[in-house]
């Protein structure tokens, strides 16, 4: 999955249950600057990515 202009890199966090899910986001929170803490990531915790979410 390719996700271009959506901050930092979702690429590659393709999961497939809601604990993977909130697993992953956690992951990406700890890494991301302080600033970006705050802000709610684009991923849906039914396990769908980004992409299939927004091309609905």
């Amino acid at each position: 999955v390719a996700l271009s202009g959506a901050g930092p890199s979702l690429a590659g966090f393709m999961v497939g249950s809601e604990e993977e899910a909130a697993s992953a986001l956690e992951e990406m929170r700890d890494r991301l600057p302080p600033g970006w803490r705050a802000l709610r990531l684009p991923v849906d915790m039914t396990g769908m990515t980004w992409a299939e979410e927004t091309s609905r």
